[in-house]
């Protein structure tokens, strides 16, 4: 049997492989020499660079003095009354006359064990499209699960601080202000009071059982029967009394459809300052002018020579 082919296959192999090899040498070779050419560069036009480095921090520490820093004002609200879909609106078609704001951004607050334990409707719902292959827990920009969250993170960016409060104030209030979340406001708020007052009767009923149980307690009555519903009763009170303290936090912070509860202002919303970024963009400038300066002499010269 000739074995010919399989000898020329390992030669192929390892020719390739030879090949290979040298490719990923050549390329971590030329990774070496650019970064020493780049160093040498450096040391040759170190004076030039000093002198850039200097200027621009000077030129940027002046503009950290005079021109307006930017700020971020940081707000979690409450969406009340089914106005999630508004409030996104509003901020995404906001054209602002207050010069004061150049933008707003609003996300929702991920907390997935609010969401799925502030009603039984929001848990069927998340299994549902949990098991279709959507993820309610991760929020994307556009998407329609918005309605899920109660609380979002609100951020309002303005030119120099605000030392009232009145830019996020005043920015909320243009919401708030409409007429039919006005009215829906004053409604809802009087069927909590109600279902609250309802939830404490409730209450009251259960500890005049337990109250009447406690009584009869050395009576022959009182069997295991007896203590299966005390058990019972235990635990619907723990319910209702979990369901009263949701329905209490709820109506302090439904004064308003969009309820602000912690606010942060005046962050500064620059992560260096002119007086790092001007040195930075000179030096940036001057290192693509010099190549390509140096790239036009190399071409201009290979040019030359093949003429």
């Amino acid at each position: 049997m000739n074995n010919t082919p399989p000898k020329e296959n390992t030669n192929n192999q390892e020719i390739d492989l030879v090949f290979l090899f040298r490719k990923i040498k050549g390329f971590f070779q030329s990774i070496r020499f650019g970064i020493f050419k780049f160093i040498q560069f450096c040391l040759n036009k170190i004076v030039y660079i000093l002198a850039i480095i200097a200027v621009g921090g000077v030129l940027g520490y002046f503009m950290d003095k005079n021109l307006p820093q930017q700020y971020k004002h940081e707000t979690i609200v409450a969406v009340n009354f089914d106005s999630a879909e508004y409030l996104y609106n509003f901020i995404s078609n906001n054209k602002s006359k207050d010069s004061k704001i150049t933008k707003v951004t609003i996300v929702p607050v991920n907390d997935i064990f609010q969401l799925i334990s502030d009603n039984e409707d929001h848990l069927r719902a998340v299994t549902f499209l949990s098991e279709s292959g959507l993820k309610i827990a991760e929020y994307e920009k556009g998407s329609s699960n918005i309605f899920f969250y109660r609380y979002h993170l609100l951020t309002i960016y303005t030119n120099g601080k605000d030392e009232t409060g009145k830019v996020v104030s005043e920015f909320l209030a243009k919401i708030n202000n409409t007429p039919y979340f006005v009215n829906k406001q004053k409604i809802e708020y009087k069927n909590n009071l109600v279902k609250i007052e309802e939830f404490k009767k409730s209450v009251q009923n259960i500890n005049s059982v337990f109250e009447s149980i406690t009584k009869d307690k050395s009576s022959a009555s009182v069997d295991i029967t007896t203590y299966n519903q005390m058990n019972e009763l235990t635990k619907t009170k723990s319910l209702l009394l979990k369901q009263l303290n949701k329905l209490e936090t709820e109506l302090a912070e439904q004064s308003v459809a969009i309820f602000p509860t912690v606010i942060q202002n005046n962050i500064s919303a620059n992560l260096f300052g002119y007086i790092v970024k001007i040195p930075f963009l000179f030096l940036f400038i001057f290192f693509i002018v010099s190549w390509m300066v140096s790239w036009f002499k190399n071409t201009k010269k290979a040019y030359l020579s093949r003429n």
